[in-house]
């Protein structure tokens, strides 16, 4: 007993001399008494407070004054030790709930080289805490914020969607886009807000799967925000329908790349080719669909059953493809192309399971709403609506009935059951 008084002694006869070296040893001893460590962080230098700030053994009561220090190398120090620089995981949880008070003021320090600490740290963590996660990522510092934004696995979807519903700047909606992870709903909000920076690393990003309904919306806004096309013919896994669907718009030094390097059969060729065509500003580039191995022992049977009988009409190829599975979007998107009425109708026909006449007579009434409830009924897409009232019913371009942000049917499924009740 009296060996420890004599070393308290000790220390607090070293707390108070000029012997500035015993003092930093003082401080940085996790063995030394937690009052005399709260004793330098308030009273020592600032060399001695910073030293204190880093001791693993100082109370807590001494790291949440040390995080309101004047001095920012104080709670740089600090910063570090409490988002547990060269500790293990379960270390790091244990001291992130013991210290979130301090976590909570560093968060709001004013110098973006603390809060950067807190990010750097808490990036790529699953264990983070979320309220300290969601406040970084709303940091108005782009070093701060950006690596929360792009890695951090602790962000939901709602947080996501609430920061760029909320008005994010354009760089963070991009490190949102540069995202592992991004579900067709998250895409789709980043499509609606139309930042043609996120959009275009969306495209880009090579971590993630976009699907077809995603790639269309893109494609559509692609038409009046340029900056998206030149990622989006780097693309190899768009469909038919879109890269038809692209040759009409895309800006015309994009074109040749559009065209080139890719295996296109000779009928996907022919619709590009087409599309191409329209174009008011007459390009010259054209599509060259690959070499067709035509060996009959590699036809497939849908190969076949595509096959065109001159002979055949429309209507009983239409019949014939439906029977045999086959009448798909391409095929009925390549006839509308190709101003194969007969073939259109039929397929709508058989599709909507509506007699042939009936469509016949819904096509010569001319009405938007009545065209784009046959479209759905036939299972077809609010965008290949947009294709039939203007190739087939040819409604002017200025009174067509456009997909609902780009994809979705205009109308409620009840006023398309309405529709189409005027006709049975």
């Amino acid at each position: 007993m009296a060996t420890a008084a004599r070393q308290y002694t000790e220390l607090g006869g070293i707390l108070q001399s000029d012997d500035d070296a015993a003092r930093k040893s003082l401080a940085a001893d996790p063995a030394t008494p937690p009052e005399m460590l709260y004793f330098l962080a308030e009273k020592g230098e600032r060399e001695i407070r910073r030293i204190v700030a880093e001791n693993p053994s100082t109370p807590n009561k001494a790291d949440v004054m040390l995080s309101r220090d004047d001095d920012v190398s104080v709670r740089c120090a600090l910063a570090r030790k409490v988002v547990g620089e060269g500790l293990d995981e379960d270390a790091k949880r244990n001291l992130w709930r013991m210290g979130f008070t301090i976590l909570e003021t560093l968060l709001q320090d004013k110098v973006v080289s603390v809060r950067k600490i807190l990010s750097q740290t808490f990036g790529a963590s699953v264990d983070a805490p979320h309220e300290i996660i969601v406040g970084l990522a709303r940091d108005e510092d782009r070093n701060v914020a950006s690596p929360i934004l792009s890695g951090s696995p602790v962000l939901t979807e709602d947080d996501l969607t609430l920061l760029i519903e909320n008005g994010a700047p354009d760089w963070a909606k991009c490190a949102i886009a540069d995202r592992e992870s991004l579900s067709p709903h998250l895409c789709d909000i980043l499509i609606n807000d139309e930042c043609p920076g996120a959009m275009t690393r969306l495209v880009g990003n090579q971590n993630i799967t976009l699907g077809e309904p995603v790639l269309e919306k893109i494609v559509v806004k692609a038409e009046s925000i340029p900056e998206i096309q030149p990622t989006l013919v780097e693309r190899r896994d768009l469909s038919d329908n879109l890269l038809v669907r692209l040759v009409r718009f895309v800006a015309a030094p994009l074109l040749s790349k559009l065209c080139e390097c890719r295996e296109i059969d000779s009928k996907v060729a022919s619709r590009m080719n087409r599309a191409i065509e329209t174009r008011s500003d007459q390009p010259t580039v054209r599509v060259t669909a690959k070499q067709q191995n035509t060996a009959p022992e590699t036809v497939s049977k849908v190969d076949v059953s595509n096959s065109i009988d001159e002979s055949e009409a429309p209507r009983h190829r239409a019949k014939r493809l439906f029977d045999q599975e086959v009448l798909t979007d391409d095929s009925v998107a390549a006839a509308l192309d190709d101003k194969d009425f007969e073939f259109v109708i039929a397929a709508l026909a058989l599709r909507a399971s509506i007699p042939m006449p009936t469509v016949e007579r819904m096509v010569r009434v001319k009405s938007v709403k009545t065209i784009v409830a046959l479209a759905w009924k036939a299972k077809f897409s609010a965008r290949f609506a947009m294709d039939l009232q203007r190739d087939l019913a040819f409604i002017a371009p200025n009174k067509i009935m456009n997909a609902r942000d780009g994809i979705d049917f205009p109308m409620h499924t009840d006023d398309m059951e309405y529709q189409l009740s005027i006709f049975e």
